[in-house]
């Protein structure tokens, strides 16, 4: 874990409902590792994250970036965006499950409206 570069605070993990999309077009993104407290009073751990930068369809958000902890949303989602020009791709992630269980669907298509994974 220490050969990845430390992203600065705040840590941003989407809500992403079970069944409820989550649509963003995908600025610039970093892979790296944050610092999370997974209880109250637990040892803090240092995780891989990628971070995404944002521009969210839909609704206005504060919200300037997305911190992608669950390994199986990094490995889908960074070959995606690495094949594409930064800012050109939309990216619509879906949960399924609860807690361990949780599985992710993820589509991307090219901002303007075109189909690319």
């Amino acid at each position: 874990m220490s050969s990845l570069y430390p992203l600065a605070p705040p840590v941003e993990i989407p809500a992403i409902a079970n069944g409820r999309p989550l649509s963003f077009r995908a600025l610039s993104w970093t892979v790296g590792s944050v610092v999370i407290h997974p209880q109250r009073g637990a040892i803090p751990e240092t995780v891989p994250c990628l971070r995404v930068w944002i521009a969210r369809l839909g609704r206005a958000s504060a919200v300037k970036y997305y911190d992608l902890l669950p390994s199986q949303l990094r490995l889908t989602i960074l070959p995606l965006l690495e094949a594409h020009p930064a800012g050109s791709v939309v990216v619509t992630i879906e949960a399924h499950g609860y807690n361990a269980r949780r599985q992710y669907s993820v589509s991307v298509a090219l901002a303007e409206g075109g189909s690319v994974a």
